[in-house]
């Protein structure tokens, strides 16, 4: 059995907070940390519920794959266009290195996994959610270029794939900013509150840093309301003029069948055991 299992301490031990796990956590508000170089392997991270942006077990959705640049190669990784759209607040190296937009706030100091950190912070917060007063529709594979490209305007206009239904009109210049800010007002996994404030006579578009899944839902107001894949890989959903809050929730259908047939099953093999076993022993004492 020594071929099949490893003995190691209890996760209090191998999971232990350290310096920068406890810098991290004590910051408020929605953000990823990014840990390219892997200082921090595994779920370690993830044992302290803190975001990061290239995932923990390798089950990212693909198109969140394809925006950093293919899996396990993230030839995009050096865009800070991604990391602005991503909300990275932290970068993680295992050396001092000068990153622009950030500034050095710990390091280097030893990890509870044993390796060296410098924690880098970024100078102003990356929103969480932002609206932008424009769309556009592009084919699939022009989407990532585009959203890279440093010249284009991200923080104005919102890309989205041509095999959505949107009937949207076309952009021929890049229209003047919204007076419509976006603020997260409630977040935990699978629900989110967005209040709106400001007005704008045009529809607008709200940006989320959440990885897009078909079994997001969304509400304008209490009125249903399209979410659609936007840059890429986020959540995304148009918002009407007047808009106040956005309610998001996900929840899914097939994961719910799924779970009722798995308990429906286990009762099946249960009464399998169990009845056999009861009928012989009243046939026993018959």
């Amino acid at each position: 059995d020594r071929e099949f299992f490893r003995f190691s301490p209890p996760a209090a031990e191998l999971y232990a907070a350290d310096d920068v796990v406890r810098h991290v956590t004590a910051d408020t508000g929605q953000f990823r940390v990014f840990n390219p170089l892997r200082v921090y392997d595994g779920s370690y991270l993830m044992a302290h519920r803190i975001q990061t942006a290239l995932g923990y077990h390798g089950n990212e959705v693909r198109f969140y794959d394809d925006l950093w640049g293919g899996k396990n190669e993230w030839r995009n990784q050096g865009s800070q266009q991604l990391w602005d759209l991503l909300a990275v607040r932290y970068v993680l190296l295992p050396s001092v290195q000068d990153i622009p937009g950030y500034s050095r706030v710990l390091g280097p100091v030893q990890t509870t996994p044993g390796s060296f950190a410098v924690l880098y912070q970024r100078d102003s917060a990356a929103p969480y959610v932002r609206v932008a007063p424009a769309a556009a529709v592009v084919p699939e594979e022009q989407l990532v270029p585009t959203i890279i490209d440093p010249r284009f305007p991200y923080n104005e206009v919102v890309l989205y794939p041509d095999t959505v239904s949107l009937s949207l009109p076309p952009l021929e210049a890049l229209p003047a900013p919204t007076e419509v800010r976006a603020d997260l007002a409630a977040w935990e996994p699978g629900r989110m509150t967005v209040t709106l404030e400001g007005s704008d006579e045009r529809q607008t578009y709200l940006l989320v840093s959440e990885t897009w899944f078909p079994d997001w839902s969304a509400t304008v107001d209490g009125a249903e309301a399209s979410v659609v894949r936007g840059q890429g890989a986020l959540l995304s959903v148009p918002l009407p003029p007047g808009a106040r809050q956005v309610e998001l929730r996900f929840h899914s259908a097939s994961y719910a069948r799924g779970l009722m047939i798995s308990l429906l099953a286990t009762l099946v093999a249960i009464g399998l055991m169990v009845i056999p076993q009861v009928r012989e022993r009243r046939a026993r004492h018959a």
